[in-house]
């Protein structure tokens, strides 16, 4: 499977949290990103030659500050490009304060079919400490406008786990997001990233990060009362209604292809002998402006670039398959690396299952329910073996 992913790196202002490769500009240059994402489309889609897209993300930074003509154009492209379905699925991500009926329709237009809102919570404390822009009424108008113009795949986005909440405090947020019946709903604990405003906090003393034990409560408070509303959990932050999973997501945690364009964006795609290749632009939008994408491969202007041998894969492909709840197909991993999962990691598979972590049957390995907690320690544990 292939998807494309667009990263617009665009933002009002830089959230606390926030580490991802975006920029706050007053003054966007949205035909010139809308130009240069388009070139490099036409540079890098040999390295996918004969590949058919099946999905497409917009994602940020801000998106939905795009102008609605320049998505309709780099999804026009992509489609060219790559044979992108018309149904296929078509991600946007998007703050609430942005989505008036009028930009909502004329997304709609451009092809978009799913919105992703960053919601991140409906409270104004925790908006406020957050440095979001909206308020949850926003949150509530947005999904109305949204419904109103007939995007009919809506996804929102929540923070938990942020200082001081308690598990009654979540239940208010997640009675109002539930009330607005969304298609999909992705859950994420507040992480402090090192470079961050927050990581300042924390150094200095002036925010204390929820504890461990509290964070597992309210993770296991979300997996029932979003199981109790219908919501299926998939993935490790992910929750959707039946036939509304993420596909786009899903490609990365199982190891798909993808190509990336836009500053600061990621690309994959495997290469001879089973092994694989990633590559990302520059995170600084100058330097994307300066490339030109016909430089020698692998260029010495990307941002980062490596290989990773049939080993390094295979490791990686138990990593990213054990953050799905479906866990990992055995007899898709024997016929793609050429041995069962269990007896190739016997050792660590053994003692991931005498501690409870992991469950074993004769179709395939996944999270146990209290492995889920401890998702990332497991899969590091398959990468570091020797």
């Amino acid at each position: 499977m292939l998807g494309v992913y667009i990263h617009f790196p665009y933002c009002r202002k830089r959230c606390p949290y926030c580490d991802f490769a975006v920029h706050a500009r007053q003054t966007i240059p949205q035909d010139r990103y809308a130009d240069t994402v388009v070139q490099e489309c036409a540079a890098r889609a040999p390295l996918f030659s004969g590949r058919r897209a099946q999905t497409l993300y917009f994602g940020g930074g801000t998106p939905s500050l795009w102008r609605p003509d320049c998505v309709e154009r780099v999804v026009a492209e992509i489609r060219r490009t790559f044979q992108l379905a018309t149904d296929s699925e078509i991600t946007l991500e998007a703050n609430p304060d942005l989505l008036p009926g009028e930009t909502l329709a004329a997304l709609l237009k451009a092809g978009i079919n799913r919105l992703s809102l960053g919601a991140q919570s409906f409270s104004t404390k925790s908006l406020q400490l957050l440095g979001r822009l909206h308020q949850g009424e926003t949150i509530r108008q947005a999904m109305k406008n949204a419904r109103a113009v007939g995007f009919q795949n809506i996804s929102i986005d929540l923070m938990f786990a942020l200082p001081e909440q308690s598990t009654r405090a979540l239940d208010r947020e997640l009675d109002q997001v539930l009330a607005l019946k969304p298609d999909h709903i992705s859950l994420y604990s507040l992480t402090i990233e090192s470079r961050t405003a927050f990581a300042a906090l924390v150094r200095d003393k002036k925010m204390v990060p929820l504890e461990d034990d509290k964070q597992a409560a309210l993770y296991e408070q979300i997996q029932r009362r979003l199981g109790e509303a219908g919501f299926e959990q998939y993935e490790i932050s992910s929750y959707a209604r039946p036939g509304k999973r993420s596909v786009h997501n899903s490609n990365y945690w199982r190891q798909g292809e993808y190509l990336g364009l836009g500053s600061g964006a990621h690309s994959h795609r495997m290469i001879d002998n089973g092994g694989s290749e990633r590559f990302s632009n520059p995170r600084s939008v100058d330097d994307y402006f300066a490339m030109t994408f016909d430089e020698t491969w692998p260029s010495t202007k990307f941002g980062s670039y490596e290989t990773l041998d049939r080993a390094q894969v295979e490791r990686e492909a138990i990593w990213l398959g054990l953050r799905e709840l479906d866990g990992i197909d055995r007899r898709v991993f024997q016929g793609r690396f050429g041995a069962d999962l269990v007896i190739r990691h016997g050792p660590v598979v053994d003692r991931l299952v005498e501690q409870n972590l992991i469950y074993v049957t004769n179709e395939r390995i996944a999270l146990s329910s209290r492995g889920v907690l401890f998702a990332d320690e497991i899969g590091a544990r398959f990468l570091s073996e020797p």
